[in-house]
């Protein structure tokens, strides 16, 4: 049996949720404001360039305050050194100081390696690995001061291995996606690491991964006809729900753990709700990727 969440779990503190424009970071950003959350949504795109109510931090920020929240943009090319180093004081200034700090923002580039360029690489080492390594190190510092803090970190199922041959019933993910992969890789031993070093400052520092595609207007161009098929694909709140347990757990023992959000909500005790929290969510939410 579920436990009973607690309303308003985040009263009080303040969200810091990368790419945040769209499906996951934006469900998660919504959810955590939801539960009392100040949430600073990051992306590059402020304003939908196409249709009304597509992707943009507006949209985003039009969520939050529908479910009663509070949210501020903040504009933001995680590849360029100096509109990354400006994301947490500008949030300081506008909300106060960081508690939670999820490094969503991610890139997925899947080629074989003939087709893959140096600069494919460096943008994926940039954004997956080297930007929440910078954004985690610019929140450290006043986490450490008030001993409480959560960092985090979305990965994917593609940082695992591809194991021994035959590989004819391989994933694709897996046969042109090991450079992402390798990133995500790196982010989960960032992610154990870190949680190590911080433990005994009361900050907290996970990993969480999706058990199956969650469906964003992003995922739908990498991966076409996967989305016609309900059996690939779990629901955004599921990984919304997992990122909000994740956030406001206890940091002495929630912590150094690389999770799927299924498994994480299963082991608490932790239904799915909507991003407004009003509601439990129906259907299945654990399919398996």
């Amino acid at each position: 049996m579920a436990r009973l969440w607690i309303v308003n779990a985040l009263e009080g503190r303040v969200a810091v949720v990368t790419g945040a424009s769209r499906g996951i970071g934006a469900g998660i950003a919504v959810r955590l404001a939801a539960e009392g959350a100040k949430v600073a949504v990051v992306a590059r795109t402020l304003k939908s360039e196409g249709s009304a109510g597509g992707a943009s931090l507006e949209r985003t920020i039009e969520q939050i305050e529908k479910v009663g929240g509070r949210g501020i943009p903040v504009v933001a090319d995680l590849l360029d050194a100096h509109s990354l180093a400006r994301i947490v004081p500008e949030v300081e200034r506008s909300l106060g100081r960081v508690d939670v700090m999820v490094n969503n923002a991610g890139i997925a580039i899947y080629r074989p390696i003939d087709e893959l360029t140096s600069d494919d690489f460096r943008q994926l080492m940039d954004i997956n690995y080297l930007a929440p390594l910078e954004l985690a190190k610019a929140v450290i510092p006043s986490m450490r001061e008030r001993r409480r803090g959560w960092i985090v970190n979305i990965s994917s199922v593609v940082a695992g291995h591809a194991g021994s041959p035959p590989y004819d019933n391989l994933a694709p993910l897996f046969k042109v996606g090991w450079h992402y992969g390798a990133t995500k890789a790196a982010l989960e031993r960032f992610t154990t690491g870190l949680a190590s070093e911080l433990n005994s400052d009361g900050i907290a520092v996970n990993a969480l991964l999706p058990v199956a595609g969650v469906r964003s207007s992003g995922f739908d161009k990498l991966m076409g006809r996967v989305t016609q098929r309900p059996n690939l694909l779990e629901p955004v709140e599921q990984m919304a729900e997992a990122a909000l347990a994740l956030a406001c757990g206890d940091a002495a023992v929630l912590t150094g753990r690389i999770v799927t959000s299924a498994a994480i909500l299963t082991e608490l005790g932790v239904a799915v709700r909507t991003l407004d929290g009003s509601s439990l969510l129906g259907g299945d939410c654990t399919s398996e990727w």
